[in-house]
């Protein structure tokens, strides 16, 4: 584990899969590590080359991409910030070798996360990027808000709502969070983990995914979705309170 901190602030990274193991802001838990009800244990980490289900059946490529389950290797490291690389190597037919890379900084309110796709490679590779960000909601996701709308009904439906440059999330007894995504990320996919036990649908309620995406379904494999040999793709997120 990775540790680094800014006044009331404190992130800690686990090197394994790259994940952000806990994040918290001036005091109040954004993200977390939890075990869910189908018993996998999940935390926050990076989608890259694909998001989701894409790319399975064309390339044969892991649900959301294998970066989140390889050892990344720490590049830089100060007392608030950090960077840690991964190498994606080909997978299934996947044309071309990737470096994603993972940049954290910490102020005493805020929280930037920049991540950098590189083609290795020598022929064009089609890359999408999401964050698959587990939100801290200790009371439910019942009366969660963003941008002022109840969002508890598409958290149900495994579904999207469009993002804005500056999203407003409001979670039960926290501070308000300030989602800023910029041009960066088109969507933001909405999910809880859930088992079906005798017919009735049991969702986890201790978290909730509230995950920037850069494009939506359709959008990888594309011609505008690959990237050229030596070419990068770079997304920033901040949370701020």
């Amino acid at each position: 584990m990775v540790k680094i901190s800014s006044f009331q602030s404190h992130l800690l990274l686990d090197i394994q899969g790259g994940r952000i193991y806990e994040l918290t802001l001036h005091s109040h838990k954004i993200l977390g590590t939890y075990t869910r009800v189908d018993g996998k244990v999940g935390n926050s980490h990076v989608c890259a080359p694909n998001f989701s289900a894409e790319g399975i059946q064309a390339y044969g490529l892991s649900q959301h991409g294998s970066a989140r389950n390889r050892q990344w290797s720490i590049e830089s490291e100060k007392e608030n910030a950090c960077t840690i690389r991964c190498t994606v190597p080909p997978e299934g037919t996947y044309p071309s070798i990737l470096s994603i890379e993972q940049q954290f900084v910490l102020e005493n309110n805020s929280f930037t996360h920049v991540v950098t796709v590189t083609n290795q490679g020598n022929v064009n590779a089609p890359v999408n990027i999401g964050l698959h960000y587990y939100w801290d909601t200790p009371d439910g996701w019942e009366q969660l808000t963003i941008n002022n709308k109840n969002i508890s009904r598409s958290i149900a439906k495994d579904t999207y709502i469009p993002a804005h440059e500056k999203n407003r999330v409001r979670i039960q007894h926290k501070p308000a969070i300030t989602l800023e995504t910029g041009s960066d990320f088109s969507i933001l996919q909405l999910w809880t983990g859930r088992n079906i036990v005798n017919n009735q649908t049991i969702f986890d309620t201790a978290y909730a995914c509230i995950e920037p995406v850069f494009k939506n379904v359709g959008y990888f494999d594309s011609p505008m979705s690959m990237l050229k040999p030596k070419d990068t793709l770079k997304k920033t997120v901040k949370l701020s309170i």
